[in-house]
C-alpha cells in the first residue's frame, strides 16, 4: 500500500511542471461541474467440500457533482451517487440493490492540479424490500490534467470509511473502501 501511494505521488509531482503551463481556472468565482459513470460485473466460483457455484455482482454507478469556489484553490460542492447493483447467488436467488447518497465536500488545490478532498455522505439503500441508511466519510487525493483551459480528467484515489444499517434487522456493517477513479470535470 505505502508502495502505491509513494508511486501516485511522484507520479504526480514529476509529470505536474508538464500540465503547469495551461492556465487553471481554479479561482474565486468559478463552478465546477462533473463527475463519474462506471460499471462493474464480477464473477466469483465457490468451491466449498462437495459444493460448487457461481456467484454473479454487477454494480452500476452514476456520480454527478457541482462545486463553487469560494476562494482561490478552495472549493464547496455536492456529489450524488447513484447505485444499481444486482447480486445472483450460486442457487440462483438475486439480490436488487438501489443507493443514492449525497456527499457534500471540500476540495482545495495544493500545487499545480494537484488536490485533496474531504466529504461527508449520507445515503438511503433499498435492498429487494429492506431499507438501510449509511454514514460515510471520505478522503480523496488526485490531480487535475487539464485538457484545455476549462476541462479537466482527474485521476482520483478515495478512502471511504463508514457504517451502515437495516431499519427491518438487526444488521449493522461497517464499510471499509480504497477506490481509484478516473472523473471529468469541466470548470467555468
Amino acid at each position: 500500500m505505502k508502495t502505491i501511494l509513494f508511486t501516485i505521488i511522484l507520479v504526480t509531482v514529476l509529470f505536474s511542471n508538464s500540465f503547469s503551463q495551461t492556465e487553471k481556472p481554479i479561482t474565486k468565482g468559478h463552478f465546477m461541474v462533473g463527475g463519474l459513470v462506471s460499471f462493474d460485473w464480477k464473477s466469483t466460483k465457490i468451491h466449498f467440500d462437495d459444493f460448487t457455484g457461481t456467484q454473479k455482482h454487477i454494480v452500476f454507478e452514476f456520480s454527478p457533482n457541482f462545486a463553487y469556489f469560494i476562494f482561490t484553490k478552495f472549493a464547496v460542492g455536492l456529489q450524488i451517487s447513484s447505485t444499481f447493483e444486482k447480486f445472483t447467488e450460486t442457487d440462483g436467488h438475486i439480490d436488487r440493490i438501489r443507493s443514492i447518497a449525497f456527499l457534500p465536500y471540500l476540495r482545495y488545490y495544493m500545487y499545480a492540479g494537484l488536490f485533496v478532498e474531504a466529504a461527508f455522505g449520507y445515503g438511503f439503500e433499498k435492498m429487494n424490500d429492506d431499507n438501510a441508511t449509511s454514514v460515510s466519510y471520505k478522503i480523496s487525493y488526485g490531480y487535475t490534467f487539464f485538457l484545455s483551459k476549462q476541462v479537466g480528467l482527474e485521476p482520483i484515489v478515495s478512502y471511504t470509511f463508514g457504517n451502515q444499517g437495516y431499519s427491518d434487522i438487526d444488521n449493522k456493517s461497517k464499510v471499509n473502501d480504497l477506490t481509484l477513479s478516473l472523473s471529468l470535470q469541466v470548470i467555468f
